[in-house]
């Protein structure tokens, strides 16, 4: 799958993310609304359903007061029976309707024996009428005759003097209040409860309960409900319905109103609202995939053929190649393309050329820098010489082997060399009329030669290479100059014949400069650092030098545990020897001396000119009494072998001191004051032996 293809099925699956992303937001607002609205309309029933059931016993109350209102004209009591009697027909809600009178009589709507031990101004509903001198409800309580939830309104009455005459009472059948709060029949539109102070569910057959010993409470129903104020909504679950519940408290009956909204009644709509968007929806992801599917086939696709043969094409040179120039959206691209394949050839072929020779100058140049760098160090001149050979085998891709011989006196002398066997090579030398520079310039030494079969020359020396039996068969020598002096050359090699082109030839002479500014470079930085680092009488180090490299055996000493000694020396009789000889003769006992103590420093000691006569050594993990041994037997060589000078013969001697790295001090100035103290008891130990 190409990049176009990807970023079209990427930007595809991007809409497809934004329209699910928006179809799940629109269902969280759509499902936000509903739960909103199902709340509202809990609120709202709620507060519907109180108004109900307030005007209902309002309505109930104003009976009562029609009653009072009617007894006041003094009617006879059996003109009150006949009115209560009518009232009980019109009203379904009540059950009974009476007037318990002060004397003790129980005047009732229906034909109703009173019992013996019924006494009418000991009922609740007399009492409390009467206590609270207004119209009063009693607590709920269950009519065993009818078998029904009732409560009682009761209202006293008086006579003109104001004296009780009796209390009117109404029996209210609280299931016709349930009935009204519950019209349809259906949990799908919702349930609406009275409560009692006590929690018991009244008038209301929850699962065929309906009987006094068989009470059911609100929190049997709802376990969650915990009445905590006057309102109260929360989301709730009532027979497999999820909705939501809410309630208020009637102070004057002392119930609560509770009302269950499910969800599910008020979905209808939302539902319409979301089958609308779902729609919307699935339209808009049809559009897409139309959308998708013509550009997939009109676009994509021809895109994707495009890149294909244009991925197909081959990239050899010896390929006429052309890709099919279909009729499509991108004829013209094709044909466009197939121009461009016209000249393919020779344009790559040219940036094979191109990339050949810049890749070529690349090596040679990042070689001849390398060689430049290490002619700037402190290396050894062979370590360059080394180099100079590697980094021109690297450059010139034709050679295999190769040498850098340096002349020497009349002779060229191998100094490095590559591919030949190194027994016959490392002590190879010839003289410079025999060489091939030499003979393929005429003696003239001065250009780049190029031989192309080395047998041609009537001298030559088949030494033997590392290629198996082979020997060279052709060469490139570059001569090398230093300040206009001929210095040596570079042999590149191989063991076939016309080996070496005209591109080799224009490397060698970039080579050939290079190496010459480099030995140049070398030969003047290493007499510069010769210069800075030797004493100019002796050859051996000087002071300062010593300094520097002292601190190096002072941190090796201080990492390997390793210890050394530090030896003051000082010539003997140098003051007597300037008087009668001459300084020169001073100079040459001076020396004489550098030169016969350096036979015993090894390559890990180091030796130094101090000042004047005076001379300074290091001698690295040697023993004490080895080291004196080997200072003793050079001082007793040196005494007996005079040396000549113009005025005579003179003896060299000496007297030296040792101080000891750990044990006498780590300071350098400390061990130069205890080793100089130690060479003076030695001098002064001398001059009374021989006094």
């Amino acid at each position: 799958m190409n990049k176009l293809s990807k970023k079209f099925y990427i930007y595809a699956l991007l809409l497809a993310v934004f329209i699910t992303l928006s179809a799940f937001l629109g269902y969280n607002y759509f499902s936000n609304a509903i739960e909103n609205q199902v709340k509202s309309r809990a609120l709202f029933e709620t507060e519907s359903k109180i108004k109900l059931v307030e005007s209902t016993f309002k309505v109930q109350e104003q009976i009562v007061e029609d009653i009072a209102s009617f007894i006041k004209i003094e009617p006879s009591r059996e003109d009150i029976k006949k009115y209560l009697e009518v009232l009980m027909k019109e009203r379904e809600q009540f059950t009974a309707v009476y007037i318990g009178m002060a004397d003790g009589e129980l005047l009732a709507g229906e034909d109703w024996n009173q019992p013996s031990d019924y006494i009418v101004t000991e009922r609740p509903w007399y009492v409390e009428a009467a206590k609270g001198k207004k119209l009063v409800y009693t607590e709920v309580y269950h009519d065993a005759y009818l078998d029904k939830s009732t409560i009682t309104i009761a209202r006293p009455f008086y006579d003109k003097a104001g004296e009780l005459k009796g209390v009117i009472a109404a029996d209210i059948d609280l299931s016709t209040i349930s009935q009204i709060l519950n019209p349809y029949g259906s949990d799908d539109e919702g349930v609406s409860f009275l409560v009692d102070s006590n929690g018991v569910v009244i008038g209301y057959d929850a699962n065929n309960v309906n009987k006094s010993e068989d009470k059911i409470t609100i929190f049997e129903i709802f376990p969650e409900f915990k009445p905590n104020s006057e309102k109260f909504i929360e989301n709730m679950k009532y027979e497999e319905n999820q909705g939501f519940l809410s309630y208020y408290y009637i102070e004057s009956l002392d119930m609560f109103l509770v009302n269950f909204v499910p969800v599910t009644g008020t979905l209808k709509t939302g539902q319409q609202l979301m089958l609308i968007f779902m729609i919307f929806a699935s339209v808009l992801l049809i559009v897409i995939f139309v959308f998708i599917i013509f550009q997939r086939r009109n676009i994509i696709r021809p895109v994707e053929e495009l890149v294909d043969d244009i991925l197909n094409i081959p990239m050899r040179l010896d390929v006429d190649y052309r890709i099919n120039e279909d009729d499509d959206l991108l004829y013209e691209v094709r044909k466009t393309i197939n121009e461009l394949l016209t000249n393919k050839n020779e344009l790559l072929k040219k940036m094979e050329v191109a990339q050949d020779e810049i890749t070529t100058i690349a090596i040679t140049t990042e070689s001849m820098l390398a060689i430049n760098r290490a002619a700037n160090t402190n290396r050894e001149i062979n370590e360059i010489y080394d180099l100079i050979l590697t980094e021109s085998l690297k450059a010139i891709k034709h050679a295999k082997l190769g040498s850098v011989m340096i002349k020497e006196d009349n002779e060229l002398k191998v100094v490095a060399h590559r591919g030949y066997r190194s027994t016959e090579i490392n002590e190879f030398s010839l003289p410079i009329e025999e060489s091939f520079i030499y003979r393929a310039t005429n003696g003239k030494l001065d250009t780049v030669a190029l031989i192309n079969d080395v047998s041609n020359f009537e001298i030559f020396v088949p030494l033997e290479t590392t290629e198996g039996e082979y020997y060279i068969k052709s060469s490139i020598v570059a001569p090398l100059y230093v300040k206009n002096v001929f210095y040596g050359c570079i042999n590149l090699d191989a063991i076939y014949e016309n080996a070496f082109d005209e591109k080799d030839l224009k490397l060698m002479e970039f080579i050939q400069t290079n190496t010459e500014i480099a030995i140049s470079n070398y030969i003047m930085n290493h007499a510069n650092f010769y210069l800075a680092t030797h004493d100019s009488l002796t050859g051996v180090y000087n002071r300062s030098y010593f300094t520097q490299l002292f601190e190096s055996f002072k941190e090796r000493a201080a990492r390997y545990n390793e210890t050394f000694h530090l030896v003051m020396f000082d010539l003997n009789n140098l003051k007597y020897i300037n008087d009668n000889f001459g300084h020169l003769a001073g100079d040459e006992a001076i020396k004489t001396f550098a030169k016969r103590l350096s036979v015993i420093i090894r390559r890990s000691d180091v030796f130094a000119r101090y000042a004047g006569d005076e001379f300074i050594a290091i001698f690295l993990n040697t023993d004490y009494d080895s080291l004196t041994i080997r200072l003793n037997e050079l001082l007793e060589n040196m005494e007996q072998s005079s040396i000549v000078v113009d005025s005579g013969t003179i003896i060299v001697s000496f007297s030296y001191g040792i101080a000891t790295f750990g044990e006498d001090s780590t300071s350098l100035d400390e061990l130069i004051r205890i080793a100089d103290k130690r060479m003076y008891e030695m001098k002064n130990k001398n001059r009374k032996i021989k006094g």
